[in-house]
């Protein structure tokens, strides 16, 4: 009797949707969609949002399926498949799954963003082949560079590509496109307590507030007594003239071994939010990815103080990570002559491959 009563009103709640939808009543100030209406005035959650939209918009369609919901023998939340003969004669696969448009859906929950995208087979062929060479890409630039001590510099995700697309689409836009750096542009709020967070949004740790604010562009909002009452100048912390000299100067990514020269980011040894100052001698040249990794905790980067200028690294463990030894030049002298088994064991897992080597 309970569910019973929890399928008729989900019942009324689809006709209810179906108004709005057909009415157009849910376009009222500051509400962007019927979803929106459904999250702000009936406060179901945004993917049950969807699936009321959805249902509503097709119950004319399938009012066998209709039928079966306002009876109660079919709730919300049960996936059903629609009798082809429920619905009147139609072209040729005029809803069939594959040829609907491309949908895509972004929402921040638990302060992780989400984002679902479902396209035709060709479109998702694209995007796939896209993805897939920005791994390969990320594979290469971090393969050459991992060592027994990290092993996760091999791992390579597709959602570490997707990052890595974006990256590439608005270095490349803010060359070519005017105000377009103005446009998409994070904004980071920070207390003196060395807390931040996103506007809108909740705190973020420790090691991202220190990644955004090694190199970036800040631009300060005043407040009196908690309130918001000037937006300052944006000033970048890594002037454009001294990123151009530490670049120069690293010819790369300085990370030992490692091969990217694009996409690089400075980043401030002695941390920016920590005092750290904004100079050559304070500055080194890092991909994304071993600057990420560097404030996720994964390596550690010191002065060395014999030469300005230069640093070193070492693991979490304070092993020293060195740069990739030259080959050793070729060995002019005859190979032994082979004078039988000696019984030694080639192991495979201790054999380590180099780029250009």
């Amino acid at each position: 009797m309970i569910c019973g009563r929890l399928n008729a009103a989900h019942a009324d709640l689809i006709d209810l949707v179906t108004t709005l939808v057909r009415d157009g009543s849910w376009a009222i100030s500051g509400i962007r969609s019927p979803e929106h209406w459904l999250t702000c005035f009936a406060g179901v959650s945004p993917a049950t949002a969807r699936d009321l939209v959805r249902i509503a918009t097709r119950s004319t369609e399938l009012p066998a399926l209709q039928r079966e919901v306002h009876t109660g023998r079919l709730s919300l939340g049960q996936p059903d498949t629609p009798d082809p003969a429920d619905s009147p004669p139609q072209p040729p696969d005029a809803f069939c799954v594959a040829a609907q448009p491309a949908e895509l859906a972004m929402w921040f929950d638990h302060d992780r963003f989400h984002l679902t995208y479902t396209a035709p087979a060709d479109i998702g062929a694209l995007v796939q082949q896209a993805l897939t060479e920005a791994t390969d890409a990320l594979f290469l630039a971090t393969s050459s560079t991992s060592t027994p001590d990290e092993p996760s510099a091999r791992r390579v995700r597709m959602a570490d590509a997707m990052e890595q697309l974006a990256v590439r689409s608005l270095d490349a836009g803010t060359d070519t496109l005017a105000g377009r750096a103005e446009k998409f542009r994070i904004y980071l709020h920070l207390d003196t307590t060395g807390h931040g967070w996103l506007t809108k949004r909740g705190a973020l740790p420790r090691h991202l507030l220190r990644k955004w604010t090694c190199d970036g562009v800040l631009q300060p909002v005043w407040e009196t007594d908690g309130s918001p009452v000037n937006v300052g100048r944006a000033q970048r912390i890594v002037p454009r003239r001294t990123r151009r000299l530490i670049e120069d100067r690293d010819r790369g990514c300085a990370y030992p071994g490692c091969l990217t020269i694009h996409h690089l980011e400075c980043h401030h040894v002695t941390h920016w939010a920590d005092g750290g100052p904004t100079d050559m001698t304070n500055l080194i040249s890092l991909c994304p990815h071993h600057h990420d990794r560097h404030h996720t905790g994964d390596y550690t980067i010191h002065p060395d103080t014999s030469s300005p200028g230069r640093f070193r690294f070492a693991t979490r463990h304070g092993h020293p990570i060195e740069p990739l030894a030259a080959p050793p030049p070729p060995d002019t002298a005859p190979p032994p002559r082979y004078t039988g088994p000696t019984n030694e064991i080639l192991h495979l897992d201790q054999i380590r491959f180099h780029r250009r080597q």
